[in-house]
């Protein structure tokens, strides 16, 4: 697997543009668009760990470690500027929610949270060297107590005022260790004497298959929100991210996205469009909530009219960035 691969750069490029209509509520259209992007984040977890070295040296670790902390830095400053200039940002527990959870950019949480991921799986993995069974083991059981704990609030009621798992292992631990254990140590086809259920043939890698499995956990997913919502939980930070059904809806993704891993790539304009927006997708990412939040304020349109605008005033912001000295800041 040298050298670029299609399918990732396709849903590297399209994965934050999902993550946009997400953030813009507001009509039908738009919650089943938001509904159908609940992979986007699980696929970037999975997608970071696939393409995380094997095994990483401590130097190498180090320099990861310091530039996904300057991007968060970066990016957390740039929203408490723009939040400057409507008023101060006030927060009741402003240090973790700076550390944790981007302050006043919310969806920040993931670059924070894929600074912890990396580092802990780089200890558990690398350094101490537990085994894979054991890390499937130990971040299903993190990710379970934050659906248990958190979607379905079974725990003490004001426990999430202390902690908030999505921020970190409990929601991305599982998806970046699968993702990385399909660069590392996954079986690129089944011995025929040996096939099991998992590496069976017609499941490894079949992206039919996997497309329907993957279309089969969207709808799962989003038909466990509206029994969350049938049994009234409280839903205090908005539609809930971690669900029972988003686990299998991130590996079914991963699993498709690594199924099309030899598709060739598209020649032409359009393949050199996709490469440049793959190339600047966590820029997207990052840069999409100030357009989410300024431009209904300022355009008469319902949210589907302004997801399109958002998405291009976002591709745009993340491209002009990558020619400048902050292009360290966007890809």
């Amino acid at each position: 697997m040298n050298g670029r691969l299609f399918s990732f750069d396709v849903a590297r490029a399209l994965a934050p543009l999902l993550v946009i209509a997400i953030h813009l509520e507001g009509g039908t259209t738009m919650f089943a668009l938001s509904e159908v992007g609940r992979f986007a984040v699980p696929l970037f977890f999975a997608m970071s760990g696939f393409f995380f070295p094997a095994p990483a040296t401590s130097g190498g670790m180090s320099r990861r470690l310091v530039r996904l902390g300057g991007i968060y830095i970066f990016w957390v400053l740039a929203y408490l500027g723009v939040q400057w200039i409507s008023g101060p940002w006030e927060h009741p527990r402003p240090i973790r929610t700076l550390i944790f959870a981007g302050g006043a950019g919310f969806h920040l949480w993931f670059i924070s949270g894929l600074f912890q991921v990396m580092l802990l799986f780089h200890l558990l993995r690398d350094r101490i060297g537990i085994s894979w069974r054991w890390l499937f083991g130990l971040s299903a059981l993190l990710y379970a107590l934050n659906v248990v704990l958190f979607t379905y609030r079974l725990g003490p009621a004001d426990w999430v005022s202390v902690w908030v798992p999505r921020y970190g292992p409990a929601f991305g631990l599982v998806f970046f260790a699968f993702g990385a254990w399909l660069r590392r140590d996954a079986p690129s086809a089944a011995p025929a004497a040996k096939a099991s259920l998992w590496t069976h043939p017609w499941l490894w890698p079949n992206p039919w298959l996997w497309a329907a499995i993957f279309a089969a956990m969207i709808a799962a997913n989003a038909a466990e929100l509206e029994f969350i919502r049938m049994l009234r939980i409280s839903m205090p930070f908005g539609t809930p991210d971690t669900r029972a059904f988003t686990l299998p809806l991130g590996i079914a993704a991963m699993m498709l996205v690594y199924a099309l891993k030899d598709m060739p790539a598209i020649s032409g304009p359009t393949g050199r469009i996709i490469a440049r927006l793959a190339g600047v997708s966590l820029g997207v990412y990052a840069v999409h909530l100030m357009f989410v939040r300024w431009l209904p304020e300022v355009i008469p349109l319902p949210p589907l009219g302004i997801f399109p605008i958002a998405c291009a005033m976002s591709i745009i912001s993340a491209l002009v960035l990558a020619k400048t000295p902050l292009r360290r800041f966007v890809s």
